[in-house]
């Protein structure tokens, strides 16, 4: 069973640099991890920003309680204490996607079993392209240093709901921090963010909407089209 909020043993999770909501670019929209969509042992704290695995579990799941407006551009940031576990993922689910499954058995590490789009530890970009399909490889993250283990690590999500793409930003927090040059095409009419937590008790996260990086400096023409 999923614990519930503000459940005694959560863990005090703090973040620094992502205690503020999103301003501008996100028109503040905001949502928080669902009490219904989530995998076994998979606990929600700190007002449903934080999920976290309570328990011995393998690669539970958890989806956000709303999906992104149909329209608009939308930036969210997941910080994880552990960025180092294999079957760790943070992507996006559509409205079809079982996102609360999670046996370890193959596919069901990548945020379901589909429709998903979704970054894996270390690097790796995949995709679910409909309900029961496999996962489907996209490429890697220009992001080396993503191969070592780390904590306190942060990924970036750009989400263009009028372009319907997805865009990641590997290290939101540099000095001038760029998306990765995969874009993701054709994202249906209603995604989910997503995450999966990895088999490592109290491997946990937090999800915070703010405005986007660097967002003048967006490339646009040289990107590698995923359709």
């Amino acid at each position: 069973m999923a614990a519930a909020e503000g459940d005694e043993t959560e863990p005090d999770v703090v973040v620094e640099g992502l205690d503020m909501p999103g301003t501008g670019y996100t028109l503040g929209f905001t949502t928080t991890w669902s009490l219904e969509s989530l995998g076994e042992n998979v606990a929600i704290a700190q007002e449903g920003a934080v999920a976290w695995l309570d328990g011995e579990c393998c690669y539970p799941s958890v989806r956000t309680v709303d999906p992104l407006p149909s329209t608009g551009v939308y930036y969210f940031e997941i910080a994880w204490n552990e960025w180092r576990w294999y079957g760790q993922a943070v992507g996006l689910v559509g409205e079809e996607a079982t996102v609360f499954v999670g046996s370890g058995s193959e596919g069901e590490d990548d945020l379901g079993n589909g429709p998903a789009w979704f970054v894996k530890y270390p690097r790796s970009v995949g995709r679910v392209p409909a309900r029961g399909a496999r996962t489907e490889s996209v490429g890697q993250l220009d992001a080396p240093k993503m191969d070592r283990q780390s904590d306190n690590a942060t990924i970036g999500l750009l989400v263009d709901m009028d372009e319907r793409t997805l865009r990641f930003y590997h290290d939101p927090r540099a000095e001038d921090p760029q998306p990765d040059a995969i874009v993701i095409h054709d994202l249906p009419d209603v995604v989910y963010p997503a995450i999966t937590l990895a088999y490592s008790r109290n491997n946990r996260c937090r999800l915070v909407f703010r405005d986007p990086p660097g967002m003048e400096a967006l490339p646009t023409k040289s990107a590698t089209k995923i359709s």
